[in-house]
């Protein structure tokens, strides 16, 4: 059985790596984000029983990272980067950082892998600031 909550929170510290002091990371949807921000924004769709009997499920779960104003180039490029498959900007290395071996997030699924992201998209912020946006789409087998 998946626990939501500690999967969140295994995402959150990859996510609080990668970006060290230069962002908020969150677990969960901010009523009030400040970008740079990458936050678990949900958890689902979730097909049950994917194995014999009450075996293991197949989660979907969605990282939102806003990356700054629409009027600056940089808000763009922090896209491009958090988008790159490799290296020590990238969403998907942070997230998968026990590669080549499975991702388990440290033994709490059995398997864990972007398996790819948006195009980029203004998004209007609570506060009404726009912001660059994408999503990154997860598949969690437990």
């Amino acid at each position: 059985m998946a626990d939501f909550a500690l999967i969140r929170a295994a995402l959150e510290t990859r996510l609080a790596t990668l970006l060290g002091n230069n962002g908020q990371a969150s677990a969960y949807w901010q009523t009030n984000p400040t970008p740079p921000t990458l936050q678990v924004v949900g958890i689902g769709p979730v097909d049950y029983d994917q194995t014999f009997g009450r075996g293991g499920d197949t989660l979907t779960a969605t990282i939102q990272a806003l990356a700054g104003t629409t009027a600056d180039q940089a808000a763009q490029e922090q896209i491009d980067d958090w988008c790159d498959t490799t290296g020590s900007t990238s969403v998907k290395a942070a997230i998968e950082t026990e590669r080549p071996s499975a991702v388990t997030l440290g033994g709490l699924v059995s398997s864990c892998r972007i398996t790819g992201h948006t195009r980029p998209v203004i998004t209007q912020l609570p506060n009404g600031q726009d912001t660059w946006s994408c999503e990154f789409t997860l598949q969690i087998e437990t």
